[in-house]
């Protein structure tokens, strides 16, 4: 059970509802954002920051236009927090501002590590659309308690991660560079 489940199922128990729930989750997303980003600085301070090639540049910028790519770093094999038990985990990649932390190797020229980056750079300009990280660990922890995201429909017995809205929208975007069993369709990505 994670510590928003737990939070959610205490909160009713005590009959906290509606906005107090809003707020309740947007002071979790910030504990819970702030407290990983330092597990992932910490657990990964030897993996070296890399810069994007002057050609992942050119193709972010075609589908992010508004988003300073240029800014983006990213660290491979990783230890990611919430593989914490099992380094294989089915998390792939997390990402802390503009940091994108990748539990493994990653090929920018390889169209699927591509469109799996595009899901993470999504999330980067999640961040800048909402002013930065505390807005955004704020809407996290919001949409991780309400879960009413919409999902593609290749996702599979979808966890309240998935349907985090902030979560549905990244796979949703992804989903643009994918066919309708979410395998990459390199002819769709610029």
């Amino acid at each position: 059970m994670s510590l928003f489940s737990s939070i959610r199922t205490i909160g009713s128990a005590l009959g906290i509802r509606g906005s107090d729930v809003l707020e309740v989750g947007c002071s979790l997303g910030r504990t819970i954002y702030f407290e990983t980003k330092r597990a992932a600085q910490i657990a990964n301070v030897l993996a070296k920051r890399r810069e994007l090639l002057p050609e992942t540049k050119t193709r972010l910028s075609l589908i992010f236009p508004e988003l300073d790519v240029g800014r983006i770093r990213y660290r491979t094999h990783c230890r990611l927090p919430a593989n914490r038990f099992n380094q294989g985990g089915s998390v792939y990649a997390m990402t802390f501002g503009y940091t994108i932390y990748w539990r493994g190797a990653f090929d920018e020229t390889n169209d699927a590590d591509f469109v799996n980056f595009i899901h993470e750079v999504f999330h980067v300009d999640q961040v800048r659309r909402f002013g930065g990280e505390r807005g955004f660990a704020c809407e996290y922890g919001k949409g991780y308690l309400a879960g009413n995201g919409v999902l593609p429909s290749y996702i599979r017995n979808p966890t309240r991660y998935h349907r985090n809205p902030l979560e549905a929208d990244a796979y949703s975007f992804e989903a643009k560079f994918q066919d309708e069993r979410g395998r990459v369709a390199p002819e769709l990505l610029p």
